[in-house]
């Protein structure tokens, strides 16, 4: 007889995909399969709200099934080598084998073939390619004749084979960035993640300014990932970093910064100022659809002026010049003393909470009585039932709980969040917060959490945290 928690999932994987089925049917839309070539405009219905709540239902409820019906000792035994799934999509995106296979059609072409153009050994291709296809990531056609389908065709950066072969530091630019987010995840930070327990073992004793991250001991260097990056020679790492950012979006809603949040009725020639903002990615967004705001850019040194020409700087330089500020170090107190929302996106969770408080504070010293700080990043669930006096307290503190038995942060729906998480403090000793984390860096700046604005729960959710400045 089957345990009745078996029987629930079940039922609740069934149900969510006659709901995701209904919500087609009503959207009129054929949900895209495998074999359907990847375009954000077809993974959009996967961000329709009610859908992407019936697919973690379904994603978390599969995983909790796998977990009590594989066995054990095969469980952990996979866990702990799931790093090769890593390493062998960092050959794929490197070796330019999605480019060669685009090229190939859709009959595929044999391993032997493939390392003729890449110089890749056929035989531990093929095995490494197997390996994707078992992860349904690629399509094996017939023995060691391999595909693309929908996934790995979204690493295809649409340039010739020959091209990247003559122009290799090229590769990347002018591309939708998803193969950059994957080719600087499967570098530094898989190539750091094996030093995570030295890391977190290193003996205080030794001469350091502060405990070494895993990024430190495997790359041999005492600087911030930040300011490694900046090193002569690491040139193409920190464009590929930067361009990783657009691939990182294709995660996320189209415009979802736009969202939520009350731009339209902040007063006419209001000033929001995008700290850390890059070369304005999001800012233009906020920028496009609320024309009558003036959105100023503010990043390190030599960020807008050495970027890449992405659409947004094309944007900022052509219809929008003002918006390109000068060069401000957000350690330092902020130039702008006017400004009636600062906005932060993907800048806390990149720092310890010392830092944190130290960025925040430069923020409070130049905050009018009327400027609201908007952070906006991914919030942290427990994996536990919980609930604070943060979270019941808040407008929009409180996670929506999902049905029961699955866990209460939905699990492996939302285990993206909790990879980044390590991935933040192993590269950085950054740190994915949860709503009271956050409440509480932003009470020992001088803020407080007036509200979380929440957008629909997916894969991977970026949130709005809105702070008011506590009174003097």
């Amino acid at each position: 007889m089957a345990q009745p928690m078996m029987l629930a999932l079940a039922k609740l994987i069934s149900d969510s995909v006659a709901k995701v089925d209904q919500l087609c049917i009503e959207q009129g839309v054929i949900f895209p399969s495998l074999d359907d070539p990847f375009t954000t405009e077809s993974e959009s219905i996967k961000l329709h709200p009610e859908v992407a709540e019936a697919a973690n239902y379904i994603i978390s409820a599969a995983a909790q099934l796998i977990a009590i019906l594989r066995p054990v000792p095969v469980t952990l035994s996979t866990s702990a080598i799931h790093v090769h799934v890593s390493s062998a999509l960092r050959v794929v995106v490197d070796s330019n084998v999605v480019e060669i296979l685009r090229e190939a059609g859709p009959q595929g072409l044999h391993v032997k073939k493939i390392s003729e153009k890449n110089g890749v050994e056929a035989g531990k291709l093929g095995r490494l390619l197997r390996l994707l296809a078992s992860e349904h990531m690629f399509k094996e056609i017939t023995p060691d004749v391999f595909a693309t389908n929908r996934i790995s065709s979204a690493l295809d950066t649409g340039k010739p084979y020959e091209e990247l072969v003559k122009n290799p530091g090229e590769k990347l630019i002018g591309t939708n960035g998803i193969a950059a987010y994957i080719s600087r995840s499967t570098d530094e930070s898989v190539k750091s993640s094996g030093f995570l327990y030295e890391a977190l073992t290193y003996s205080s004793s030794e001469k350091a300014p502060s405990p070494p991250s895993p990024f430190n001991l495997a790359f041999n260097t005492e600087l911030h990932i930040f300011s490694w990056l900046a090193q002569k020679g690491n040139e193409y790492r920190l464009q590929r970093f930067g361009i990783a950012f657009d691939g990182f979006d294709k995660m996320l809603p189209v415009n979802g910064v736009t969202k939520g949040y009350r731009w339209g009725s902040l007063p006419k020639g209001s000033i929001v100022v995008d700290v850390g903002g890059g070369v304005g990615s999001e800012s233009m967004k906020i920028a496009k659809t609320f024309p009558d705001l003036k959105v100023i850019i503010q990043d390190a040194e030599g960020v807008v002026a050495n970027g890449v020409k992405t659409n947004a700087l094309q944007f900022y330089e052509t219809r929008f010049p003002e918006g390109l500020s000068s060069a401000h170090d957000f350690f330092t107190p902020n130039p702008v003393t006017n400004a009636r929302v600062f906005f932060m996106r993907f800048i806390l969770h990149d720092w310890p909470d010392a830092t944190c408080v130290k960025i925040l504070k430069n923020l409070r010293e130049v905050a009018a009585p009327d400027t609201e700080l908007i952070i906006n990043e991914c919030l942290i669930q427990y994996a536990c039932s919980t609930e604070s006096d943060i979270s019941k307290s808040i407008p929009g503190g409180r996670f929506k709980p999902p049905p029961s038995p699955l866990l209460p942060n939905l699990g492996y729906a939302r285990i993206f969040h909790y990879l980044i998480d390590l991935q933040m403090a192993i590269v950085a000793h950054g740190v994915e917060r949860t709503v009271e984390q956050y409440a509480s860096i932003l009470q020992k700046s001088g803020w407080k959490l007036k509200e979380v604005l929440r957008m629909p729960e997916s894969a991977y959710s970026l949130h709005k945290l809105v702070a008011v400045p506590q009174p003097e």
